[in-house]
């Protein structure tokens, strides 16, 4: 691998924000880079203040426009965190379709036509997730996070995150993030209406708490996901689906990525002799969630189908 060029888009302590945290970036049809992220007050902790910023680059990401809030938290009822921002650049229609979060509760939906500049007013999809309460009895609901993926058949696609909230790891009062189970959400409609597939992942002894999800194409147009889990084997679970949102195959570990219990970042792109992959995720163990020795590392793996 080659030597990236690298800059620093978002910086902490900066711009009265205490840190940036999850970060997302995408190209829309038209070429501009769209590169977002959470940007958190307060401690910088999941349930402090939480807006989302977004930064754009029209020449390829050499250089790129002032940092802007694409989504305020103090418009939502309540404050709070907004939380798992996820672009969709729809290649049929031009626009940048966007799903987030508010306060681990609720879903909105809106979109952009001129590459990022602008957004349309949010749109509540909270009830289109109610049924994923007929399967599992979630408090806590959360999207990607990253960026979502559009099928060769025009489908949009992305994993959701969600726990019952039972977990106490954040302290009296708030919600856990654990246990968590992985589904999925999709939209034949270039996001005017949103539909919930099928669970990817439960929690279990095997499979721990699986969260976090990255998704690509195959090929042949399966659909694979990538997935985080909290399980001893230290390995990324992986499930595959012929169209991305039913009949997901049972989860197995990948041997070759390594999971230090972090998000990931997961893309499919075309090459000139076949379908590529390039995954990115700390690749050392040293610290794996707080009580671990020493820091996360860095790596990245490229792959070919």
């Amino acid at each position: 691998m080659s030597d990236c060029d690298k800059r620093d888009l978002f910086e902490a302590r900066t711009g009265g924000y205490r840190v940036y945290r999850i970060p997302g970036i995408v190209v829309t049809s038209r070429g501009v880079v769209l590169a977002h992220c959470e940007a958190r007050k307060g401690r910088g902790g999941d349930w402090d203040p939480i807006d989302i910023v977004m930064r754009r680059s029209l020449d390829g990401g050499a250089t790129w426009q002032a940092p802007f809030v694409a989504v305020d938290h103090r418009r939502y009822a309540g404050g709070g965190p907004i939380n798992n921002f996820v672009c969709f650049p729809d290649r049929v229609t031009g626009d940048v379709e966007v799903l987030f979060c508010h306060n681990y509760a609720r879903v909105y939906s809106m979109r952009s036509h001129d590459d990022g500049l602008t957004f349309t007013e949010p749109a509540e999809v909270t009830p289109v997730f109610g049924e994923f309460r007929q399967h599992y009895p979630w408090r806590v609901i959360a999207i990607g996070p990253g960026h979502g993926i559009q099928l060769g058949n025009g489908r949009l696609v992305v994993a959701t995150w969600m726990s019952d909230g039972t977990g106490t790891e954040f302290g009296p009062g708030r919600l856990g993030h654990r246990p968590s189970e992985v589904a999925v959400m999709y939209s034949d409609d270039h996001g005017r209406t949103w539909q919930c597939g099928e669970f990817v992942a439960h929690n279990e002894d095997r499979f721990r708490h699986p969260n976090e999800t990255c998704m690509a194409e195959l090929s042949d147009g399966r659909v694979l996901c990538n997935i985080r889990s909290e399980s001893h084997t230290h390995r990324r679970l992986v499930s595959i689906s012929d169209d991305g949102a039913t009949g997901w195959s049972e989860p197995h570990f990948d041997d070759a990525l390594v999971e230090a219990i972090c998000c990931a970042g997961f893309i499919g792109f075309d090459t000139a002799d076949g379908r590529g992959f390039a995954f990115s995720h700390p690749g050392v163990l040293e610290r794996t969630m707080p009580g671990g020795p020493g820091e996360r590392g860095v790596g990245a793996a490229q792959m070919k189908q």
